[in-house]
């Protein structure tokens, strides 16, 4: 059965069927069955008394005893009716039919945590501490009702569409019953007074929260408990790996929570779910800045955490593909707020025209990369320019206007003297042109001597709020990090409605893949400032993470709509109409950038890819020169040198790549690009042979970090075929295929992949349903690997029949 007794309500969820056993349970009429588990099931049912649609659990026959049980169970249920608090989910009753006992709540339409952590990978330890402090809040109202949870579990906590986090399934709270033979709960939560027949109290249940905040950061537990005797159970708990071991990046008062929460003595942990919340509020302060006495950006009033993968900060660049799922290191430009002396503020003047804003591969392509589309075995190692130009192009830029507020907290601000203002510009202009480290470092050197004379100009916080988290994404320095946050809340404290320091908190939350977070930040500064062409783009970028392609495309237009004469929006549309497959129309947005800004390495870059991609190499060249000449990098040189590989220069492209590995020895896909060259050129098979072998050894290395990139997997699967190592090659071909069976760029590798290992048959079912799904030909075209394919005419004929049917 499955253990998950909380499943989303959601008709989409295949778990969500018919019931099996009958169409009604007492009064309710039974829509659809959406989990079960040891003790019950869960059902989707229509309350004819409430004339509404309620979530019905069904305990299993015989699971309560007599009489008397069911009139404690009664009882429990009244309490817990009693318990209002907005993250409870509301029990209306309890009653017994058809020898069965059932209690019915409120029918919630969301995602569990178990859900979202399984789709979407573990949470930021941010979005962690902000569940559990809603979930701690709850608990501490059942406590103070007299009443236990005990079983608190990731399956049991939900995600509301909209956001807000609810605590659910009280079927076991009260009593000290069992059910089965079993003592109610979920071994894997179960504090070790439980194994040795103690009885629950709060402390325990503060235990499971500590378990489940272990399990939301890191998608294991602290021990696996499942199907264990007792005393294996009290012998793993004893073997219990600490938190601080896996993820000695989290902040310490975050870890020091955790562990208190999971002490095995019960004397040693929280005394009460309010200060478990209380050590989580901590743990989000000095998770910003550590002493430095920031105050923390205030929330809406009706704002609630969301639960969010998690990709954690502090990971260099270099240890994430480029073509994985999108995790936006960063959002585009916002314009400040600004001060006003007057209740009323003027309309705006036109928005100023900031450079064109880089962006990351992973964030250019929407997760289906033109890393992929483009290379040979990973040979397009764009990852260090766009990393480069990514962790510099967002930032905060100057208006010279006040945005519109609403439910303002506070009066604006004076306005600055004029010479401070003259320097705010000064600071903000450098800020435009990020792609030189000394126009950052000169920045953050004005905002600092503007707030050294007037430490209340909440402006200059932002700017350098905005300046610092530009560094951070260049440097993956964490102080950095928190030297951002700081100031980004310091302005929030001098004027809470700030849209520029909601937008640096979305490009942070972000960076963190807390996509959720971001979204409620981003719609936050629009909301405070609905003209700022910034605030719509950042939306646009949360979305594009979120792969709402649509959404994205609609909010960049209105960023272009508003601010027509700025390149990052032109260039932020390209990389949606690309994802989207539309290449000329792309490359059409990507050359507007470019006209309104020639200076922008990346503007030219993405220019350069996309005519790669349409065939047309010496226009590519010519792009791509021009970038490396403004700022030479490992991703320009690498990119050069498929240029020069597609045109038959293979001694000009391993110089090429030589150079890239030369500015970044440590990615694997650069090795791997070098390998492709020697390869090519048909003289360097035993060159080709050892960069391979680095590559291999670069990408293992990666490979324990991140054992589920599809990307990864399959570019090591063509190292080891191109290396005469079949075995290993065909596991991780097969694993890369079942986790990305739809993306063409997977298929189009795996193709190849079984083409060097001699399947011709797999080679040409994979290759051309990739072309079939919109993977271009330039590469197939030009690969001598694949020209014993390109004359086979069953090959022709398949990749014929595909092209009639996609037409």
């Amino acid at each position: 059965m499955h253990d998950d007794l909380t499943l989303p309500l959601d008709d989409s969820q295949p778990s969500a069927s018919v019931p099996a056993i009958r169409d009604a349970w007492g009064p309710f009429r039974l829509l659809a069955r959406v989990g079960s588990g040891g003790f019950g099931e869960v059902y989707r049912a229509w309350d004819p008394n409430l004339e509404r649609e309620v979530a019905l659990k069904l305990l299993l026959p015989g699971a309560v005893g007599g009489d008397e049980e069911y009139k404690a169970m009664l009882r429990e249920a009244r309490a817990m009716a009693s318990v209002q608090h907005p993250n409870i989910v509301h029990v209306y009753g309890i009653d017994r039919h058809d020898g069965r006992v059932g209690f019915w709540t409120d029918f919630v339409k969301g995602k569990t945590l178990s859900a979202l952590l399984g789709a979407q990978g573990p949470f930021g330890y941010r979005e962690a501490a902000l569940i559990g402090i809603d979930v701690s809040r709850a608990l501490s109202a059942v406590h103070r009702s007299g009443l236990l949870h005990r079983d608190i579990k990731a399956e049991n906590v939900m995600r509301e569409e909209g956001g807000r986090i609810l605590l659910m399934d009280f079927g076991l709270s009260a009593g000290e019953r069992s059910l089965g033979g079993q003592i109610a709960g979920t071994p894997n939560y179960m504090a070790p007074e439980l194994f040795d027949g103690g009885k629950a109290t709060p402390c325990t249940d503060i235990y499971a929260m500590g378990v489940l905040l272990y399990y939301l950061v890191i998608g294991e537990y602290p021990a696996r408990l499942s199907g264990l005797t007792v005393n294996e159970a009290k012998a793993a708990l004893a073997r219990r790996t600490p938190l601080i071991d896996l993820r000695s990046d989290l902040p310490e008062q975050f870890l020091r929570t955790v562990r208190i929460a999971i002490e095995l003595d019960p004397a040693k942990r929280f005394n009460t779910a309010g200060e478990l919340a209380e050590s989580l509020a901590a743990s989000l302060e000095t998770g910003f800045s550590p002493g430095s006495g920031y105050t923390p950006a205030p929330q809406p009033s009706n704002w609630t955490p969301s639960s969010t993968p998690g990709h954690t900060s502090g990971q260099p660049p270099a240890q994430t593909a480029p073509w994985s799922s999108p995790t936006p290191s960063a959002y585009p430009p916002t314009t400040p707020g600004s001060w006003t002396s007057s209740p009323v503020p003027p309309p705006p003047p036109p928005t100023p025209r900031l450079p064109s804003e880089p962006a990351k591969l992973s964030n250019l392509f929407g997760g289906v990369g033109l890393y992929n589309k483009l290379s040979k075995r990973g040979r397009w190692v764009l990852f260090g320019l766009i990393i480069f130009f990514t962790q510099k192009g967002w930032r905060s830029a100057i208006s010279n206007h006040p945005p519109e507020r609403t439910h303002r907290a506070a009066p604006a601000p004076p306005a600055p003297p004029s010479s401070t203002n003259d320097e705010y510009l000064k600071a903000e202009d450098l800020l435009d042109r990020p792609y030189k480290d000394s126009n950052v470092v000169q920045a953050i050197k004005g905002f600092q001597q503007i707030l050294g004379e007037d430490p209340k100009f909440a402006l200059a916080h932002a700017g350098l709020g905005s300046a610092y988290f530009t560094q951070y994404r260049s440097t993956h320095d964490a102080k950095l990090l928190d030297k951002a946050k700081a100031s980004t809340n310091a302005a929030l404290a001098i004027d809470p409605n700030l849209a520029a320091a909601y937008v640096t908190l979305a490009r942070m939350e972000a960076a963190q893949g807390n996509t959720a977070l971001a979204l409620q930040q981003a719609q936050k500064a629009v909301t405070l400032d609905p003209r700022n062409a910034d605030a719509h783009g950042a939306l646009a970028q949360v979305y594009d993470a979120q792969g709402r392609s649509g959404d994205a495309i609609a909010a960049v237009q209105q960023a272009i709509d508003m601010a027509p004469d700025r390149a990052v929006w032109p260039l932020r549309l390209g990389v949606y109409l690309f994802a989207a497959g539309k290449l000329d129309q792309a490359r059409e947005r990507w050359k507007e950038s470019v006209d309104l800004d020639s200076d922008n390495p990346l503007a030219l870059y993405d220019l350069g890819l996309v005519d790669i991609d349409l065939d047309q190499l010496a226009d590519a060249r010519e792009s791509l020169d021009k970038a490396v000449k403004i700022q030479p990098s490992p991703a320009a040189y690498s990119a050069l040198g498929t240029v020069l590989m597609l045109q038959g220069k293979f001694d000009d492209a391993v110089a090429m790549n030589h150079k890239a590995i030369d500015l970044d020895p440590n990615a694997y896909e650069q090795w791997g690009n070098l390998a492709s060259s020697y390869l090519w050129s048909k003289d360097g098979r035993d060159k080709a042979k050892a960069a391979y072998e680095k590559a291999i050894s670069l990408g293992e290395a990666q490979l324990l970090k991140t054992p589920n990139d599809p990307s990864l997997l399959v570019q090591l699967a063509d190292y080891y075929a191109s290396t005469h190592r079949p075995e290993r090659s065909l596991v991780l071909v097969r694993k890369a295929t079942a986790l990305s069976a739809d993306d063409p760029n997977i298929t189009y590798r795996a193709g190849e992949t079984y083409e060097i290992l001699g399947d011709r048959e797999k080679a040409t079912r994979l290759i051309v349903q990739a072309i079939a799904k919109g993977y271009h030909e330039v590469e197939l075209r030009s690969s001598p690997e694949l020209a014993s394919l390109r004359s086979d005419p069953g090959f022709q004929a398949a990749l014929a029949t595909a092209k009639a049917r996609k037409l």
